[in-house]
């Protein structure tokens, strides 16, 4: 068992070329779609989840662009969650990032030209072509964009990937089958117990911290371990003996938490 992340430029069929190979490998796909039920699954503001879905450009957009810094956390979150399976393919929302130090995990990336995108765009939509291409260059700034906040990346960094696609000269069916040609080859190992351990406590850990950004506490003078299921430990500075508590008590808040223990030291600032 394995994971597969694929990352595409925007028009590139990334989710048809995923949903080849994972019906093909017998995996989960991990699309949008399946990311989004795991955020509503994980008790966010379901409310605020239908809302969002209601509305054009879709609801990761719309989620990143109004609340950035706990749409990070959750997505991770849900990243490591469908992760933890052991295997699947999972479609873009950095997961070639946040996937990158297991050896289990094989990314993919796919592109095109933005000319071949576009007249394939407007072909399918009927969208003038200029308007296609407008459309497609605001897309991949957008996925560019968010690496660029999330993880300080850029994109296009060919080490982040471990096998490039260009699909001017492979169509979909080509290009799916090359993808479960490389996730069947005996060099790609299988995600250990130790791995799977590793990401569940790294699913955990980023739900703590999307809970205390949700909670105005800034994690970044918090460190956070989780060194065995369901247990946690904080340390870090805080001003008052009331944020101290604020904290504890939002890790507690979190589901899968069992037991938190606390080094959090107040530390008031001078006059």
């Amino acid at each position: 068992m394995a994971l597969i992340t694929i990352t595409e430029s925007y028009g590139c069929n990334g989710v048809e070329i995923a949903r080849r190979v994972a019906e093909t490998l017998g995996w989960p796909l991990v699309d949008d779609g399946a990311l989004r039920e795991r955020i509503v699954a994980q008790g966010f503001a379901a409310e605020e989840v239908e809302r969002l879905d209601e509305k054009t450009p879709g609801f990761f957009e719309l989620f990143f662009r109004t609340r950035p810094h706990v749409f990070v956390r959750v997505l991770e979150s849900a990243v490591y969650e469908a992760a933890r399976a052991g295997e699947g393919v999972i479609v873009g929302h950095g997961s070639q990032v946040l996937l990158q130090e297991f050896d289990c995990a094989f990314h993919v990336r796919l592109f095109d030209s933005e000319n071949r995108r576009a007249e394939a765009l407007a072909r399918r939509s009927g969208m003038d072509p200029e308007a296609a291409r407008r459309l497609i260059r605001q897309r991949d700034r957008d996925r560019a964009g968010f690496l660029k906040f999330a993880y300080r990346i850029d994109w296009d960094d060919p080490s982040l990937y471990d096998l490039v696609i260009h699909l001017h000269k492979l169509d979909v069916k080509a290009a799916s089958e090359l993808i479960v040609t490389a996730a069947r080859a005996e060099s790609l190992k299988e995600c250990s117990l130790g791995a799977l351990e590793a990401m569940e406590k790294l699913e955990l850990e980023k739900r703590i911290r999307a809970e205390l950004i949700e909670r105005r506490i800034d994690p970044a003078h918090l460190l956070i371990e989780v060194p065995e299921k369901g247990r946690v430990r904080l340390a870090g500075v805080v001003t008052n003996a009331e944020d101290r508590q604020r904290a504890v008590d939002a890790v507690r808040a979190v589901a899968g938490v069992r037991e938190v223990s606390s080094r959090i030291e107040v530390v008031r600032g001078g006059d």
